[in-house]
């Protein structure tokens, strides 16, 4: 499972996205500026689908699958 944390502190901060092995090494996979995009990239890396803008949501749940704006 993915997860992220801080990494850096000073004079700005990094999230870094990873995730742990079994005998406790940090594997990194990519790194954020915010801990929202770190957060959003963990949700993706973990199987969950980004939050879409409701015109699409909608289009997708029609159940057409097209998209119009």
């Amino acid at each position: 499972m993915y997860v992220y944390k801080r990494t850096v502190f000073s004079p700005y901060c990094l999230y870094t996205v990873g995730y742990y092995e079994p005998d406790g090494k940090w594997i990194p996979e990519s790194d954020h500026e915010t801990s929202e995009a770190a957060a959003e990239r963990v949700a993706w890396l973990n199987g969950s689908r980004p939050t879409l803008p409701q015109s699409i949501q909608e289009a997708l749940d029609s159940g057409d699958g097209v998209y119009r704006p």
